[in-house]
């Protein structure tokens, strides 16, 4: 009975984080259609540039300005420290060791308001 109401837990729990990453990915299709920003992908990962380990840091989205610059977003539908550790971590590694960390404008931490 415990591991089926954890089960389900972690279920509810995937479905909140993929339904926020659809509303984040719909929101920044609008903001391309109206041409405030170029493009932006979802998932990708950066090498740190001094090693050949290809996916070293992940960004949950990479918004691409009309100037070429980069926002680099990750998110969560939950505040834990833990994970918070690592999305900093990702986000740090990208803005000093990843091939446009020079022209990276922003990085963000994206959560509900209520976290």
């Amino acid at each position: 009975m415990i591991n089926e109401i954890i089960s389900e837990a972690n279920r509810l729990k995937q479905e909140a984080g993929k339904d926020l990453s659809e509303q984040l990915a719909l929101k920044f299709g609008e903001l391309k259609s109206e041409g405030i920003i170029k493009r932006f992908k979802k998932s990708v990962n950066f090498p740190h540039s001094n090693y050949q380990y290809q996916k070293q840091y992940l960004a949950n989205f990479l918004i691409e300005t009309l100037d070429d610059q980069y926002i680099v977003i990750n998110s969560s539908t939950s505040f834990r420290n833990d994970r918070f550790k690592i999305q900093a971590y990702d986000l740090e590694g990208i803005k000093q060791h990843s091939a446009i960390a020079e022209k990276i404008i922003a990085s963000i931490m994206l959560y509900p308001d209520d976290q």
